[in-house]
């Protein structure tokens, strides 16, 4: 016993001795070691470089000194001569133990903000969180606002005056820049409404939305703010070059290697109309599509315009391998609401379907009428790259009628939908709940339940990233002649900013049933539990899951299901 005491002794000394840093007449202690820079080396040393600073006057060196501890959270340094040696204690960092906010504007909930206590007490972390606090004011409709920041390091307390000002609404900004096309085609970009309250992150969506459809090489609104409390807004641009030809590569374990290149001829006329041509492969996909976007109509600010294309998609599943070739034009309507965005197409495709392997019909000639109607929240949109909050909602159909190259009537019906939750509202978010779910069905003649005209990549199959996770992809139904009818609903909790270097593990859960007749689901209740983890690397968002499969009420001859693991780079849930 008195020999661990004394092991404890020294450890216990060892641990808490002082750190020392020693350069050029000065010595530092404290916790640990002060690690300077070149150039703070030369302010404090002296350098033979510029015949000024070849020596440093003590009290300079001192006054430097203070300001670079104070920079590393050291306020409470101590400074003393032993003969020609300078020596500093630089006495404990200091740490932010209190924030505070005066005169925040109601709608604002700063006690969200995470990270902020116990942070050491820099200038760095004081210009973050007063950066912060503009970034979110702007969030809320105040364009111009104010924040005062002063820190009180003895009570380690940081304290920021808040005078937000008058919240804002949108309004018609004037366009400046290099101009080969109208300004008036920007419109059909943006994000907002004149008269809707003003939110920076819906001028920043306008500007991608702008940059995703290559017409202009940069594009962003300018907020200049006057001391009086006025402030302008202008949207500056720099076009592109009217050919853009973009190649990405990425990987999942389903279909391995992805490879997708488009090439886009893109202001083809005044009114901004564009070629666009891409080509996608992986070993169980690979298609090439040419699509022309013509604006016909003379408000060049409408969203309508003319889709015109031809597809050839090669499928090869482990159940079908199918080749599908189609030519089509649609109409496309957009309109933009005060939270969410939306777009509506209408048109006639002409498809013929050859199925290689798998259950027949093995040759299918189609003239359907395919609509697609979408609605997305303004927050989706935005936060895309990193899933955190908003909805989505999409809806499909394909309509055929007898004698109209089809031998018979026929409606495929689709519906899908995603939703996210920062829950708590918290900042950066500690938890995001997602719900993401879709159901189909084909509507046949009054009477018929199964069908003969139908392909078998046209059918639902169940199974893999898209759905269930617990099971391989598209391995339900078992059969592999595809479902007629299903429904698929999923949960996902997620860990937002909470592990290092932007690790998130998500645990969640899949359930779907099918029937393989028209609008009639089976017995059986397929389900998945399971646990995963997403990266958001700087090159994309990589995600990992494991899941099991379960049955409830099998039907004869059903999956025997087990364990499943995916793997994928650049997608999300």
């Amino acid at each position: 016993m008195p020999f661990f005491l004394l092991l404890l002794t020294l450890l216990t000394s060892v641990s808490a001795k002082a750190a020392t840093t020693s350069l050029c007449g000065i010595r530092i202690e404290g916790s640990e070691e002060i690690k300077f820079t070149d150039t703070e080396k030369d302010w404090l040393c002296g350098t033979s470089k510029n015949d000024a600073w070849k020596s440093i006057p003590d009290n300079q060196r001192i006054f430097f000194l203070k300001s670079f501890l104070q920079s590393r959270a050291y306020h409470q340094a101590q400074f003393s001569y032993e003969k020609d040696l300078l020596l500093v204690q630089t006495g404990p960092k200091s740490h932010v133990q209190k924030f505070n906010v005066l005169h925040a504007p109601p709608e604002w909930d700063w006690k969200k903000r995470r990270y902020i206590l116990n942070r050491p007490f820099t200038p760095n972390t004081l210009d973050e969180i007063n950066k912060w606090a503009l970034r979110r004011l702007q969030e809320h409709g105040y364009v111009c606002p104010q924040v005062e920041s002063r820190g009180i390091i003895d009570e380690g307390l940081f304290l920021l005056d808040v005078n937000a000002g008058s919240p804002s609404t949108f309004g018609a900004y004037p366009t400046v820049g290099e101009e080969d096309l109208d300004p008036a085609i920007l419109e059909r970009f943006s994000a907002f409404l004149p008269g809707d309250p003003f939110d920076i992150r819906l001028l920043e969506l306008s500007s991608t939305r702008v940059l995703n459809e290559d017409l202009f090489l940069s594009t962003y609104y300018d907020i200049a703010c006057q001391k009086d409390g006025s402030y302008s807004i202008v949207r500056r641009m720099i076009p592109a070059k009217p050919r853009l030809l973009s190649f990405g590569v990425g990987f999942d374990s389903e279909g391995g290697a992805l490879v997708k290149s488009t090439f886009k001829q893109a202001r083809l006329t005044p009114a901004a109309d564009s070629l666009e041509t891409s080509l996608y492969a992986s070993f169980i996909e690979q298609y090439i599509t040419f699509n022309h976007y013509h604006y016909f109509l003379d408000d060049l600010s409408s969203r309508t315009h003319l889709i015109s294309g031809a597809k050839i998609r090669h499928e090869s599943e482990s159940n079908y391998e199918a080749m599908t070739y189609e030519l089509g034009s649609g109409v496309s309507f957009g309109k933009e609401w005060s939270t969410a965005t939306s777009s509506f197409q209408l048109g006639p495709y002409l498809t013929r379907t050859d199925v290689i392997r798998g259950p027949g019909p093995y040759r299918i000639d189609s003239l359907y009428l395919g609509t697609e109607v979408s609605l997305t929240s303004h927050m989706y949109e935005y936060y895309l790259a990193d899933p955190q909050k908003g909805w989505t909602i999409t809806f499909n159909s394909a309509s055929q009628v007898e004698g109209a190259v089809a031998n018979e009537d026929l409606h495929r019906l689709t519906l899908r939908h995603q939703v996210l939750w920062n829950i708590q509202g918290w900042d950066p978010p500690f938890l995001i709940l997602g719900w993401r779910g879709s159901m189909g069905a084909f509507i046949l003649p009054d009477g018929f339940t199964q069908s003969s005209q139908i392909p078998v990549n046209w059918r639902f199959f169940m199974g893999g990233d898209a759905d269930l996770r617990g099971f391989a992809r598209k391995q339900l139904p078992q059969d592999g002649q595809g479902y007629l009818t299903y429904i698929y609903q999923g949960l996902e909790l997620r860990a937002g900013d909470v592990l290092p270097y932007n690790l998130q593990p998500l645990i969640f859960f899949d359930a779907a049933k099918g029937g393989e007749s028209s609008m009639k689901l089976s017995s059986a209740l397929y389900y998945s539990p399971g646990a995963g983890l997403r990266w958001g690397s700087p090159i994309g968002s990589m995600r990992a899951t494991l899941g099991r499969g379960f049955v409830i009420d099998p039907v004869p001859n059903d999956v025997d299901p087990g364990y499943q693991f995916f793997f994928s780079f650049g997608r999300e849930f």
